[in-house]
Formats: structure tokens, sequence, C-alpha cells
């Protein structure tokens, strides 16, 4: 049915009917909400983030504590790069993402083109050269470095020494097995600061 208040005046083909665009007739399109924050997604990050560190001061507190004088120092470090994260992820979450469809092919293109200069440019860091870099004969990065250390004894225990001492000839270990109310193994090694017992 036609509105009344497009009735007016002649048209040639539809007498009766002014011609009036399509879209004067139609009702306005309501703007489209902005979508909220995934609460569910954003609660599952957070918790697996806190989980996260307290796994990492309970795994590095003792370790932290020995060699950096405080228990934690490593999730002092953690904190900070967590506080990094979750200003990225404030700043991520109010950020208009339709300008990497523009970048897809520039930034395609950068990616290409750091994996290609990781080969070429860099220092030799820890005895090691980037990937498909020639050794120059050397059977490793590190095949002229040093030993970290030399073991110089090895002793072990177990309630039932035979198949323990067979399990350790399997691994390349040689050693006698003494009988023993409980399992335990002891190495001594040497190292250029003294000689450390493992047990």
């Amino acid at each position: 049915m036609i509105p009344e208040a497009i009735r007016e005046g002649d048209d040639d083909t539809l007498p009766g009917v002014a011609p009036v665009p399509l879209l004067a007739a139609q009702a306005p399109l309501t703007a489209a909400q902005e979508r909220g924050i995934d609460l569910v997604l954003l609660g599952a990050v957070l918790s697996l983030l806190c989980i996260g560190t307290v796994e990492i001061y309970s795994a590095s507190a003792v370790n932290a504590a020995s060699r950096m004088g405080s228990s934690t120092y490593f999730l002092q470090r953690h904190l900070m790069y967590v506080g990094v994260g979750l200003a990225a992820m404030w700043g991520g979450a109010r950020t208009d993402f339709s300008w990497l469809r523009r970048m897809t092919y520039p930034l395609l293109g950068a990616a290409f083109f750091l994996l290609i200069a990781v080969l070429f440019v860099g220092s030799r860091v820890g005895g090691a050269h980037p990937f498909l870099i020639s050794w120059d004969g050397d059977d490793s990065p590190t095949h002229d470095s040093p030993p970290a250390g030399r073991l110089t004894a090895l002793a072990a225990g177990d309630p039932d020494p035979g198949p323990a001492a067979e399990l350790l000839t399997h691994l390349g270990v040689t050693v006698d097995v003494d009988e023993s109310p409980t399992p335990w193994l002891r190495a001594t090694i040497e190292t250029a600061t003294g000689t450390v017992e493992l047990a």
C-alpha cells in the first residue's frame, strides 16, 4: 500500500503517484552499538596471569635468593613486564584496528625482510651465531669453549641395585650401584671455581 504522503502529482508510468527516491520512504537505520569487553575472555586471561605469577615466584624464589640476594628478584621483573602488557592490552582495546587492513602487505613485507636480515645482521652472543651462518669447520658454535665442569666421581644406591645398574648402563653410564633403603645418586664435578658435589 502506497503512503498518502507520496500520492501527489502525475507520473507517466503510474498515474497519481509522484516520483520519489526509494530511500525516502524507508525508516532510518539505527546505528550499530559498540561491542563491549568480552568479560569471559578477560577473566580467563587475568586468571592465567595470576597463576603464572604465583608459579614464577614459587619456582624462582630460592634461586633468586642465592644468586641475586633477593627472593623476589625475578618476581619484580615479571611484575614489570605484566604492567607493560596490561598497558598494551588497555591501549589495544581502545584502538581501531581497521587501519591494519591497509597495512597488511607492508607489514608482511617488513616481517619477511627482518627474517632475512637476522641471518646477516647481529653479533656473536654466548658463542652462538645467527642460524645458517658458516661455523668455519667447527662442530658447533661452542666448539672452542671450555667445558663448564668435569665429572670426576659418580656413585649411586638403590633398594634393587641390579635393575638400577642395568638401567644406567643403557643410558651410557657405568657406575656401581650400592644397595640402599632409598634411591640416591651422588656426583662430584670439578669447575673453574672449585669442586661441586651434587646429591
